[in-house]
């Protein structure tokens, strides 16, 4: 269950407008797709709703929440007795404006990031850079520490904030396909 702690702290805490528990209401989940592949477990991913595709090794759990400030949705998959997940998350951020400056996302992503830490006894930023996309910005992170180790993207697709995760409790299992992991996610 660590893993999908991490994953709901991540999103819940870190956010500038985060969901507050008296403020949620479950939703419908989207309508989403899976495509075998003759690659093993690895399967395409598509979610017409997030606007998004990926491959995971495995099928994910799709949960939705909302309240008056946005919507989040999550697509999970955990693995080895829930010590290693694969996760893409996307908070639809109401109270942003469409339009941020290059300060105001940092700023969000900023954010995001200590909110996925802040309960962390141990940490160690490994690596933070910024990255694209496309044209949509973003931020790449590797952490390590006491509640395991994690790779994350984040990116800003207004009015969307997405969060793509690989996590391991155990970071000498940390996965190694985690590379075809992030470099498969694409916008639809």
């Amino acid at each position: 269950m660590f893993i999908f702690r991490a994953f709901t702290l991540a999103v819940t805490v870190g956010l500038l407008t985060p969901l507050v528990p008296g403020d949620r209401f479950n939703i419908p989940p989207a309508i989403a797709q899976l495509e075998n592949t003759q690659d093993g477990d690895w399967q395409e991913f598509t979610s017409e709703v997030g606007n998004f595709s990926v491959m995971m090794p495995g099928t994910p759990e799709e949960d939705a929440e909302s309240n008056q400030r946005g919507e989040m949705r999550q697509y999970l998959i955990s693995l080895e007795d829930e010590t290693i997940a694969y996760g893409v998350f996307y908070y639809d951020v109401g109270e942003l404006p469409r339009e941020l400056s290059t300060t105001e996302i940092d700023e969000l992503f900023d954010a995001s990031v200590a909110g996925f830490l802040e309960d962390w006894e141990e940490k160690n930023i490994r690596s933070e850079n910024n990255i694209y996309l496309g044209d949509i910005p973003g931020r790449a992170i590797e952490v390590e520490g006491s509640e395991g180790m994690f790779k994350m993207r984040l990116y800003w697709a207004a009015p969307r904030l997405y969060m793509i995760l690989v996590g391991s409790e155990q970071p000498e299992k940390f996965p190694t396909e985690s590379d075809r992991f992030f470099d498969s996610f694409e916008f639809l």
